[in-house]
């Protein structure tokens, strides 16, 4: 029998900024019913349109689109106007918001945002999102507080993509405070205390904002 490429399945990626008018919202809806600024991952990448190693395919739902990546997919980096626009909104809140189905024993990035003079330092990206379906983890790798020390947060339940089937998933991030949704539900809501433990928003100059890899990192990528 064939052995058949390893994939991701991807009917949406977005990724949303900035705290809505009024305060923040209370975890009833996931980041993207708040009115935010949201940037189309897959449409600022051409991932609709033609990318090597991207084919469409079935949705989750009947008529529903959704684009397979394969293993020669390259890094897919936002534009520099795109990292640009994000340095300008001075964000008060970062948002994450993917419809996907990963493929069963692969490990890999949802999203990554990487200061190349940073990662000199330290070789850490300033925010990562990964998800194993062979351990069944989901991880959230970070800066926390004035001093930007790398932080690495295991999520407690398990990868939700971690099961071969499609799941939606939301993640707003917040310097004090972090919710994940799944399948547009509140799954976990995570309250951070003082200064030192806080998430940091703070973005750089070089900010570098990649979908479904870290750069440079070939066995990272999302499938």
């Amino acid at each position: 029998m064939a052995r058949l490429p390893l994939a991701l399945w991807l009917g949406l990626a977005a990724l949303s900024l900035q705290a809505p008018p009024g305060g923040e919202p209370g975890p009833e809806l996931p980041p993207l019913h708040y009115g935010e600024n949201v940037i189309d991952l897959l449409e600022a990448l051409n991932v609709t349109r033609s990318v090597r190693g991207v084919s469409r395919a079935p949705g989750p739902e009947p008529g529903a689109p959704a684009w397979r990546f394969r293993q020669r997919v390259p890094h897919l980096t936002l534009p520099w106007d795109y990292a640009v626009y994000l340095l300008a909104s001075s964000p008060g809140a970062l948002g994450f918001h993917f419809v996907a189905r990963q493929s069963r024993g692969t490990a890999g990035t949802l999203i990554s945002l990487v200061s190349p003079a940073a990662a000199a330092r330290d070789g850490r990206p300033l925010l990562q999102l990964a998800s194993s379906a062979r351990a069944d983890q989901l991880r959230l790798d970070y800066r926390a507080g004035p001093s930007m020390e790398p932080a690495s947060l295991l999520f407690p339940g398990g990868s939700p993509l971690a099961r071969g089937r499609w799941a939606r998933l939301a993640l707003d991030l917040r310097p004090h405070r972090l919710v994940l949704f799944v399948d547009c539900r509140p799954a976990l809501l995570l309250e951070r205390g003082g200064p030192r433990d806080a998430l940091s928003l703070l973005l750089p100059l070089d900010l570098q904002v990649t979908f479904a890899s870290l750069p440079g990192d070939a066995a990272s990528k999302f499938l």
